[in-house]
């Protein structure tokens, strides 16, 4: 597989195909069915067309409206968690209405999707990067390449902090945990989940992902 740059999709960051990761039988994520990235809102011409070129059919964007009515130039929403509240935060986003519907919903966009599907959020990776994180676990993919893919946000940390300085100016206390991501985050978020649920499966079961909607994710995710 073509490993593909982070701002293969220029204007854009944290982007990566996240095929080739294996499953705890021995199976791979097929290539060019699913991406993730960064907002996509300043896309130049090549990054649009590069998006083009990735035969992409759906997009989920896991922005709230009121970030997407802030972006504009001069006006942002901050895309980041300050440390102190983003390991709260993984506890409770799958627990919140909000974050259920989201992964119920893109289980199935990605499981009946024709084409490839790529996930985003602001800065491609507390909620895309949770989302993934889970939609892999659906899949079978084994824990420790799930988690190899979630800390490769932390190779971005120097574009978000880019990105934020230009918007809103000297914040360059920010830490490298705070733009980027940590194990401890997303162990909080399947901790919750099963001190809550008791398992995984059994909080698929109750989001409304049943076992029919998770083997026809399987069958479009892997080889």
């Amino acid at each position: 597989m073509a490993v593909l740059d982070q701002y293969h999709l220029s204007g854009a960051w944290n982007f990566r195909d996240v095929g080739a990761l294996r499953t705890d039988d021995g199976r791979e994520i097929r290539p060019g069915v699913l991406y993730r990235s960064s907002e996509l809102c300043a896309l130049d011409a090549d990054g649009q067309s590069n998006l083009r070129d990735l035969a992409i059919t759906d997009v989920i964007d896991l922005r709230s409206q009121t970030e997407i009515a802030w972006n504009e130039p001069g006006r942002v929403v901050m895309p980041v968690l300050f440390e102190a509240a983003i390991e709260h935060a993984y506890s409770r986003f799958p627990l919140l209405p909000t974050g259920q519907h989201a992964l119920a919903y893109t289980i199935r966009v990605v499981a009946e999707a024709s084409g490839g599907v790529l996930i985003h959020c602001a800065a491609g990776k507390d909620r895309a990067g949770w989302i993934v994180a889970a939609l892999l676990r659906a899949a079978g993919v084994c824990g420790s390449d799930i988690l190899a893919d979630y800390l490769r946000s932390n190779e971005s940390v120097e574009p978000l902090r880019r990105h934020v300085l230009a918007r809103n100016g000297d914040l360059s206390q920010l830490s490298d945990k705070t733009l980027g991501v940590h194990d401890d985050f997303i162990a909080a978020s399947w901790r919750a989940v099963d001190e809550q649920y008791g398992t995984f499966d059994a909080y698929l079961s109750q989001i409304g992902v049943d076992e029919t909607m998770v083997a026809a994710l399987r069958r479009r995710l892997l080889s």
